[in-house]
């Protein structure tokens, strides 16, 4: 992740981690953490992202996307 592909995270639509904490719930690798009440991702978790889209499949906002930039 990060060269080729990012999880998007849309914090306007996003309620974080103490409204909602859908995705760390579903999240096999922990790539999310709370950055002062937004959810933001681990850079250091990022390329361990599979792509699972079992964080996407749970956002009630539909706040996450997986971007790819080829």
């Amino acid at each position: 992740m990060g060269l080729f592909i990012d999880l998007a995270i849309n914090n306007e639509t996003c309620k974080g981690i103490q409204e909602c904490g859908e995705c760390i719930e579903v999240c096999p690798v922990n790539v999310f953490q709370d950055e002062g009440g937004s959810l933001q991702t681990v850079y250091d978790n990022e390329d361990e992202c599979t792509l699972c889209d079992m964080c996407i499949q749970k956002c009630p906002v539909d706040a996450l996307a997986i971007v790819k930039h080829y």
